[in-house]
């Protein structure tokens, strides 16, 4: 248990030791960093989704704002033994795996859902994942858990969704690609 508000616990036990110190909960706090906003695109061009609200009830679904290069330490933490880069113990590796086990079967949305995560299989490999999307601004978080690979897209825009897909189907060829060849990105 703790004294803490929700924001406050996941900032201190989960996002400060992490070093994603460019993740927050609320938009006052998003207007002092670089940010984007959500855009629809109509008939007579692109538009801001307004007002641009995060309420403080949705904060434990769609409520972080995040960067990518935030979500990739959240990555490889998942993807590591639940230690932070600096070796702080954040959670024991047994309840980190459980979460990407499967609870129970899916829907639509996936084969299988673990502890906040969605579990796909594509292609013979297993993916743990999870996507989200407020007022058009879309994300897709996607591992690959036995390659110890990541994915997270980011857009700004209704349509995010489709890029989303685009993008990651890509990443995980190219990472077949790889394998196959025996060489990491960045080799050839």
């Amino acid at each position: 248990m703790t004294a803490l508000t929700f924001q406050q616990a996941v900032r201190h036990l989960l996002l400060d030791p992490l070093g994603m110190t460019r993740t927050c909960f609320f938009a006052d706090e998003a207007i002092t960093r670089r940010c984007s906003v959500g855009h629809a695109v109509l008939d007579d061009g692109p538009r801001v989704v307004r007002p641009w609200t995060l309420p403080r009830s949705t904060h434990p679904f769609p409520g972080l704002i995040s960067r990518v290069d935030d979500l990739l330490t959240w990555a490889r933490f998942h993807l590591g033994d639940g230690a932070a880069a600096d070796g702080t113990r954040l959670l024991d590796p047994e309840p980190l795996a459980l979460m990407q086990t499967t609870v129970v079967a899916a829907g639509s949305l996936a084969d299988a859902v673990g502890i906040t995560w969605q579990i796909t299989d594509v292609g013979g490999r297993t993916t743990v994942g999870h996507g989200g999307d407020w007022q058009s601004q879309t994300s897709s978080f996607c591992m690959l858990p036995e390659q110890r690979g990541a994915v997270v897209v980011l857009t700004n825009a209704h349509l995010g969704a489709v890029l989303h897909g685009e993008i990651t189907a890509w990443a995980w060829q190219s990472a077949s690609e790889w394998a196959d060849a025996g060489q990491p990105p960045g080799d050839g």
